[in-house]
């Protein structure tokens, strides 16, 4: 049987909810990193040897993990895709006043920026702008992390833009499994919590 147009198509199969579940994870742990590492670098004035093989390997770890966050934005916008009404119900109900506490719904309307309850369309104009600035991002975090080896200035970060969209998606994917899972809905909250603190 094939359902109307505009109506929700059922809960995703196991395999989907767990792709999310581990593009939530990821993504929120990428910014995570990304925001750390810049942190430590701006307040450090003098970075020894060992400080700068550190701050090196945490490079080469966000490098890696934008490779690893393309792969999970191409798995986020095929749910966004093929499971669009199911993404809108969810969103729409883990979002609703009656769950969400009003200081984080002010920090999703601002952050998500969905008016029209179109969760979906968001998650895929989110997801193709993100996918689109990935590789400058990489070779961005590549440029800054190759003064490191040797003694070079410390800079560090990807851009506020590309960390407060993947952040976004993070939150809505830890969300979207929030009533599947009790330990998606502390993911959800960290998500608010991060989204308000650097976006």
């Amino acid at each position: 049987m094939t359902m109307p147009p505009g109506e929700p198509t059922g809960r995703p199969p196991v395999h989907v909810l767990l792709d999310v579940g581990q593009a939530a994870t990821d993504l929120q742990h990428l910014v995570m990193m990304d925001r750390m590492w810049t942190e430590v670098a701006d307040q450090s004035a003098d970075v020894d040897d060992r400080g700068r093989e550190t701050l090196l390997a945490v490079g080469n770890r966000i490098y890696d993990g934008l490779a690893v966050a393309e792969r999970h934005l191409l798995a986020l916008q095929a749910v966004f895709a093929d499971h669009g009404a199911w993404v809108d119900g969810q969103l729409a109900r883990q979002f609703s006043a009656d769950v969400l506490a009003p200081e984080h719904r002010a920090t999703v309307e601002r952050a998500i920026a969905v008016t029209d309850g179109r969760y979906a369309d968001r998650g895929l104009a989110l997801c193709a702008s993100v996918l689109e600035r990935l590789p400058g991002e990489r070779e961005d975090v590549r440029a800054k992390t190759s003064p490191l080896r040797g003694g070079g200035p410390v800079a560090t970060d990807i851009s506020d833009e590309t960390a407060c969209a993947v952040l976004a998606l993070g939150t809505m994917g830890s969300t979207l499994l929030c009533p599947e899972t009790g330990v998606s809905c502390v993911g959800a909250v960290a998500g608010f919590v991060l989204l308000a603190t650097l976006c």
